[in-house]
């Protein structure tokens, strides 16, 4: 279960909303998966291998989840356009499988099944433009191999080989 706090700025947070997700939530993050304007909610599963949309109905509350598997161990998540559709995708990290997932996003609010993208134990990621090519890729933490990895992003959902550097001990966090 995650929990929810909604305020507005006249009377303050509202009473505490619970909305059901996968087993051991992890990551969190938000965006307009469904292009309806409103923001929805995606939490990771660790326990059950999976993500969940909760799409945002504009009112605080958020429709049943929709859930879409992805590697084992699933612990960051970050949201971008991967392929310029102008639809948002979501890319995971996954612990147990030593992976990456990337879920295109389709005019629907769905996904593409994942694409897996072996990576040695991705902690963290964050996605950025990080050879000014207009095109997004994606930095992962690695800190039991103290480095960092980058996939540079071709624009069209995929992602040149990763690039490996040496970093100080245990990196973790990542923006």
């Amino acid at each position: 279960m995650d929990t929810l706090l909604a305020r507005d700025w006249i009377s303050g947070f509202k009473p505490v909303v619970t909305f059901p997700v996968g087993r051991n939530p992890q990551g969190v993050a938000v965006g307009d998966f469904n292009g309806d304007g409103q923001l929805d909610i995606v939490a990771l599963s660790y326990a059950d291998n999976s993500t969940s949309v909760l799409f945002g109905t504009g009112s605080g509350s958020f429709q049943p989840q929709a859930t879409f598997p992805v590697g084992a161990g699933a612990h960051a998540v970050a949201t971008g356009d991967f392929n310029g559709d102008g639809h948002l995708d979501i890319v995971t990290s996954n612990l147990i499988d030593e992976s990456l997932s990337v879920l295109l996003g389709t005019e629907s609010g769905g996904f593409q099944p994942q694409t897996i993208l072996p990576m040695n134990l991705p902690f963290y990621i964050a996605l950025g433009d990080f050879n000014g090519d207009d095109h997004l890729d994606i930095v992962a933490s690695q800190p039991r191999h103290n480095s960092l990895s980058i996939l540079l992003g071709t624009g069209l959902g995929s992602f040149q080989p990763q690039v490996t550097l040496p970093t100080v001990p245990k990196p973790i966090g990542v923006a």
